[in-house]
């Protein structure tokens, strides 16, 4: 693991990637929703056929 600093004078945003397993899609769809309705993350991607799960005028959306 490794992290990354964010200078003072820069515009980045520190970001991470976390691939997770699931058993199946419907598990995946669930772990995603509660992680973006936890606001632990911006965007969730279920792959394969990306599927992206956000959250947006308060609620969780599956696009």
């Amino acid at each position: 693991i490794s992290s990354a600093r964010m200078e003072s004078t820069s515009t980045t945003v520190p970001s991470i990637v976390v691939y997770v397993t699931v058993p199946n899609r419907e598990a995946g769809k669930k772990l995603s929703a509660s992680i973006i309705s936890e606001k632990l993350a911006a965007c969730v991607n279920i792959v394969p056929g990306i599927e992206s799960v956000y959250w947006w005028e308060g609620k969780v959306h599956f696009y």
